[in-house]
C-alpha cells in the first residue's frame, strides 16, 4: 500500500486534481536491489478521502465575537468538557480566530486516561471506529513508508492511571482486524522509559543495533530499513507483560508498521488487567479478641499475620469501612445503643487475598442496682448486725462488702457481722457490685460501735422522800449515742426525755411506798438504770377527814364548835409530817 495526505487540496490545487499510479518498471529486491528483471502488472485499488473543519463539542469559549480597538488586546477563555463517557486517548483540534484579513488556529490537545480504580478487573479500551477522522481513538491508520524513517507510520497513544501502590504488573492485550496489519505495541513508565514492548530487539539491538525484532535493518534498497509481520499472538493481536514499579501514568503508544490497505483505518481493541505478583498463596491471618460486654470508649487490639498487607478495616453493622489505625479499633460505645452489635474486621494483601472476621459484642452502660436494706447507714451498733443487700445487673460480674477489719465478702446478699473485735468507734461497710463489661456501683454504710452503757444519776427527790402533787425529778443521763430516758414506778413507764428534767404528778398514784427507777437506753442498745425508794401521799388526809365531817354532821347541834377544834388540830398535825413536799 503507497498512501499520500494532501493539506489544504484547494489552495494547492487550483483545477481538476490528477493523480497518477503507475508501477515501477523494474523489480527491487529489498536486500539486493535493482534484479535488472521487468515489473509485472498488478491489480490495485484507489481510494480517495476529503476532510473538513467541523465544531468541537469540547470545546466553548466565552465570546464568540470580539470588538478589538486599535493598538489594544483582549481576553477570552476557552473551556474543555470531557464527557463522561470519552474513549480514552488523545483529542486534537484547533480554535481557530479570524478577522477580514488574517486567520490564526491555536492548537489544542489533551489526553484522556484510563484511572485504574481495581485489581484483577478487565478494562477493556474500544469504540465505534468512525473512519471520517484523521485522528480517531477507536483505530489506527497506516501512513507508513518502507523507504523511510522507522518512526513513519500511524501511532496511537494511550494512557493509564495507577494510584495503588501495591500494583506490580499489567498484562496487556491488543487485537486488531486484519491479518496484513502488524501493530507494534510498547509501553512506557511515569519517567518516560520503555519498560516493555511486544517487538523487543533482544540481541538484535545488542550485535546490530536494530531497534526491534521486526525491523530488518537497511539495505542499498531501503536506507530507513523496512518491517515484517511480529505479532506475539497470532496474526491480529499482541500480548504484553508490564512491570509496574510505582504509581504513575504508563503510556501505551501503538505503530504500525504495516498496512492491509482495505479500508483507511483498522479497528483496535485493548485489554488490560493489573494485579499484583508474588509468591504469596495464604491469605491474612487476624488475630483479635472482643469483650462479650463492652462499656465507654473501648480499644480492641487486631494483629494480622501478613508480609504483603494491603488493607485492614472494620465495620460496625455494616456501616462504611473505616481504617484500622496503629493495628487498634476504636470504639466509642456511647454512641450506639445498648444491646448487641456486629463487628467485621477485613484484611487483603498486595496479591488479592481476603478474609474477613464478624464478631459479636454487647454494649452496657448501665451500672449494677445495689440496695442495702441492713443496716441503714448511720446505726449504731453493741453486738452483731445483719447485712442484707440486693443487687440487680442482666450481666453481673460480682459483688462484694468490705468489712472494717478488710475481710471481703464475696456474693453473699446476707451475712452476719460479729463486732466483738471492735473497740467503740466510727466504721464503715463498703459494698461494690461489677458487672460483665465493667460498669461499677459502690456504696458506703457508716456505723457506730457502742459498747458503754450509759451513766444515770437521779438528782431529786432523794432516797426515802414522800411525795405529793406535782414533784421536779432532776436526773442526769448521759451517752454518746443517748435514745432515750424512761422513768418506771408504780408498775408505770413513761420516757421522760434527755433534757434531765421531769414533772411527775404524784396525784395519780395510790398512796404508798415506791421504787422510782429512771431508765437510760443508747442507740445500740446499752441500758442502764438509777433506782430509789419514795412513798406518795395524796389520798389518806382527805379520806380521814370525810370521816370526821360525817360524824360532825350527825352531832350538827350541840358540838360544832368542838369538832372544829379537833379537824384543826388533826391537821394542823398531818401538814407538820409531809413538810418539805410541795404542795399542790
Amino acid at each position: 500500500m503507497q498512501e499520500v495526505t494532501i493539506r489544504d487540496p484547494l489552495d494547492r490545487i487550483k483545477h481538476t486534481p490528477l493523480i497518477g499510479v503507475y508501477p515501477v518498471p523494474t523489480i527491487f529486491s529489498y536486500w539486493q536491489g535493482l534484479t535488472k528483471q521487468n515489473s509485472t502488472a498488478l491489480n490495485y485499488t484507489l481510494t480517495v478521502g476529503f476532510y473538513k473543519k467541523e465544531k468541537w463539542d469540547m470545546i466553548s469559549v466565552d465570546h464568540e465575537t470580539m470588538d478589538i480597538p486599535a493598538d489594544s488586546q483582549l481576553t477570552f477563555r476557552a473551556k474543555v468538557a470531557v464527557p463522561e463517557d470519552a474513549m480514552p486517548g488523545i483529542y486534537q483540534g484547533f480554535l481557530t480566530v479570524r478577522n477580514g484579513n488574517h486567520t490564526a488556529n491555536v492548537p489544542v490537545s489533551f489526553a484522556v486516561p484510563v484511572t485504574v480504580k481495581s485489581k484483577d478487573v478487565p478494562l477493556v479500551v474500544s469504540g465505534e471506529s468512525r473512519g471520517d477522522l484523521l485522528y480517531d481513538n477507536a483505530s489506527i491508520m497506516g501512513s507508513f513508508d518502507m523507504l523511510s524513517r522507522y518512526n513513519a507510520g500511524d501511532w496511537r497513544y494511550y494512557h493509564f492511571n495507577i494510584t495503588d501502590p501495591t500494583v506490580n504488573a499489567m498484562n496487556l492485550k491488543v487485537s486488531w482486524r486484519n491479518n496484513w496489519t502488524s501493530v507494534n505495541a510498547m509501553v512506557t513508565d511515569p519517567n518516560g522509559k520503555i519498560v516493555a514492548s511486544s517487538v523487543p530487539a533482544g540481541v538484535f539491538k545488542t550485535f546490530i543495533g536494530w531497534a526491534s525484532n521486526d525491523w530488518l535493518g537497511t539495505t542499498r534498497f531501503s536506507e530507513g530499513g523496512g518491517f515484517y509481520p511480529a505479532a506475539n499472538e497470532g496474526p491480529t493481536s499482541a500480548v504484553l507483560y508490564v512491570p509496574v514499579n510505582s504509581t504513575g501514568i504508563y503510556s501505551l503508544m501503538l505503530h504500525t508498521t504495516l498496512f492491509h490497505a482495505k479500508t483507511l483505518e483498522e479497528p483496535l481493541t485493548i485489554e488490560t488487567k493489573f494485579t499484583t505478583l508474588l509468591p504469596d498463596t495464604e491469605p491474612p491471618v487476624i488475630s483479635i479478641e472482643v469483650p462479650e460486654y463492652v462499656r465507654g470508649i473501648v480499644e480492641i487490639p487486631v494483629n494480622t499475620t501478613e508480609e504483603n498487607l494491603a488493607s485492614l478495616t472494620y465495620t460496625i453493622n455494616g456501616s462504611e469501612p473505616v481504617s484500622v489505625g496503629n493495628n487498634t479499633i476504636t470504639i466509642d460505645t456511647t454512641e450506639l445503643v445498648e444491646g448487641y452489635h456486629r463487628l467485621s474486621v477485613s484484611a487483603s494483601d498486595t496479591v488479592g487475598h481476603e478474609v474477613d472476621r464478624d464478631l459479636l459484642f454487647a454494649v452496657d452502660n448501665t451500672v449494677p442496682e445495689l440496695t442495702v436494706r441492713n443496716p441503714p447507714d448511720g446505726s449504731v451498733i453493741s453486738d452483731k448486725f445483719d447485712v442484707t443487700l440486693e443487687v440487680f445487673d442482666p450481666t453481673l460480674k460480682s459483688f462484694s462488702v468490705t468489712l472494717p477489719n478488710g475481710t471481703s465478702i464475696e456474693n453473699t446478699k446476707n451475712f452476719t457481722v460479729d463486732t466483738s473485735d471492735l473497740e467503740d468507734g466510727q466504721y464503715s461497710l463498703t459494698m461494690r457490685a461489677e458487672d460483665g463489661a465493667g460498669n461499677v456501683a459502690e456504696k458506703t454504710i457508716a456505723f457506730s460501735i457502742d459498747k458503754t452503757k450509759p451513766s444515770v444519776v437521779i438528782n431529786s427527790p432523794e432516797e426515802g422522800d414522800t411525795l405529793s402533787g406535782i414533784v421536779n425529778v432532776n436526773y442526769d443521763a448521759k451517752d454518746a449515742n443517748l435514745e432515750s430516758v424512761t422513768l418506771s414506778m408504780g408498775g408505770k413507764s413513761i420516757e421522760i426525755g434527755t433534757e434531765g428534767s421531769y414533772a411527775l404528778d404524784t396525784t395519780t398514784l395510790f398512796d404508798n411506798t415506791y421504787t422510782m427507777e429512771i431508765i437510760a437506753k443508747d442507740k445500740a442498745g446499752n441500758v442502764a438504770s438509777s433506782v430509789i425508794n419514795v412513798a406518795t401521799a395524796n389520798f389518806g388526809p382527805s379520806l380521814i377527814n370525810a370521816q370526821l365531817i360525817g360524824i360532825l354532821i350527825g352531832l350538827a347541834i350541840g358540838v360544832g364548835i368542838t369538832a372544829g377544834v379537833l379537824v384543826a388540830k388533826y391537821r394542823g398535825r398531818n401538814s407538820k409530817s409531809i413538810a418539805n413536799v410541795d404542795q399542790p
